[in-house]
């Protein structure tokens, strides 16, 4: 009975938001139920025969997760995953809310959610994942989580918490050191790199020092990243004792090594049961997340989305999408979902735009971008074209005259927004 009061009201409030508001209601659906049933989502948990995986880290989240599930859904699972990418434990109750029937069932086998390391401790204190994956460590959202260390100790408590096995990046070593949080009887396994890969993706340290550590050399990684290249978006993997080339769909050298943290999380989720022909298939079909390489075709013009969030992401950003004669355009805003200090803009390498320059500059900190820029001799401010109005900006974006696609490098809210206004819709 208490399960079908909580349903009931959670859905007429999202249904509500949705009637009256132009709000899709992702998050107040789930709140009110926290408030009136805090274990309302342990019991709808509880029900899943393959549990819980949660997904955290700095980057990578809610792509990894993405790819998680397609890659389980391709071995015949049903998943039931925060696709909205609200990264709260009150936004998974409202995606949940979104798929429970009235008399409470899910139909689903597993649970796969990306969680923000500070509100993944608040979701294993109600819900004790059975899988946690950990993809890195970076310096975001300085004004939430301060130093490393501090965002480390937050996954050692979600670690502490995790019941069947907890996933490892080798190459970062904040996460790596997370070994040493994990309970007696629960499983640890790791994915990583090959040594030739290691200059592509460096951990925080590395970033700000310039200089590449041979860190963890020993470790055996279940899986890793031998190569890639760009050109031909083909990457070879070595997956557990045989290497495989995979021609992949999905775009951007951070998300390939993404999805090698997705294949260790599913090979540890169905171990001898997975099935690898299926699994490469799915490798090869899977795409991006919204706003991750996400390419979006309006008036037969494609506009890339790259989101960029701190200065390993925004560098990896540039390093992915390569400044080929695709215009680019800069959108950096300040909520709370971003980030309200933006003084990580001048920790960011931007010498790849160098001679390329930046079409248009917008967001509420479009003047602090332009700064950024014209300090490094990347723009001419006479050139660009800077304004704080999103739609107007991206107006003007779309009459720059282009041979292929238009590159949009924007923050999260800003991306929504940009998202919203390409497509005419909102993520929901």
């Amino acid at each position: 009975m208490r399960n079908f009061l909580t349903i009931c009201l959670g859905k007429f409030v999202r249904w509500g938001l949705r009637a009256f508001t132009k709000s899709s209601g992702s998050a107040l659906p789930g709140r009110i139920v926290e408030k009136i049933d805090p274990y309302f989502l342990r019991r709808m948990c509880d029900k899943l025969p393959f549990g819980v995986v949660l997904v955290s880290g700095t980057n990578g989240k809610t792509t990894t997760t993405h790819i998680i599930t397609e890659l389980l859904e391709g071995q015949g699972l049903k998943v039931f995953t925060n696709k909205t990418g609200s990264n709260f434990a009150r936004g998974v109750i409202s995606e949940l809310l979104e798929q429970v029937s009235l008399s409470g069932n899910i139909a689903a086998d597993i649970a796969v959610l990306e969680l923000d390391e500070a509100y993944g401790v608040q979701f294993a204190d109600i819900v004790q994942p059975d899988y946690s994956l950990f993809l890195n460590v970076m310096r975001d959202q300085l004004d939430r989580f301060g130093e490393l260390d501090y965002t480390a100790s937050l996954l050692a408590e979600i670690t502490a918490k995790t019941k069947k096995c907890v996933i490892l990046n080798s190459a970062d070593p904040h996460i790596y050191s997370l070994k040493d949080s994990v309970q007696e009887g629960v499983k640890v396994k790791f994915f990583g790199l090959h040594k030739k890969m290691r200059p592509f993706f460096l951990n925080d340290e590395e970033l700000y020092s310039k200089t590449i550590f041979n860190i963890n050399q020993n470790v055996k990684c279940e899986d890793s990243l031998i190569e890639f290249n760009s050109k031909s978006n083909v990457a070879k993997y070595k997956i557990g004792e045989a290497e495989f080339q995979v021609k992949m769909k999905l775009r951007g050298l951070h998300n390939i090594y993404n999805t090698v943290a997705a294949i260790t999380t599913v090979k540890s989720i169905l171990e001898n049961k997975i099935d690898m022909d299926k699994l490469l298939v799915s490798l090869e079909s899977v795409g991006g997340a919204f706003g991750r390489g996400e390419l979006i075709t309006v008036d037969n013009e494609e506009y890339e989305l790259v989101l960029v969030k701190n200065p390993a992401g925004f560098r990896m950003g540039l390093l992915s999408f390569e400044p080929d004669n695709a215009p680019v355009m800069i959108v950096i805003n300040d909520e709370y979902a971003d980030g309200k200090d933006v003084s990580w803009l001048w920790d960011v390498d931007f010498s790849k735009l160098k001679g390329k320059g930046v079409a248009v500059i917008s967001g509420h900190r479009a003047y602090d971008m332009a700064l950024r820029l014209v300090y490094s001799d990347i723009i001419q401010e006479s050139e660009t074209y800077i304004d704080l109005d999103i739609k107007k900006s991206l107006d003007k974006f779309k009459q720059i005259s282009s041979q292929g696609r238009k590159r949009i490098y924007g923050t999260y809210t800003a991306m929504l927004e940009i998202r919203k206004i390409l497509t005419g819709k909102s993520i929901d």
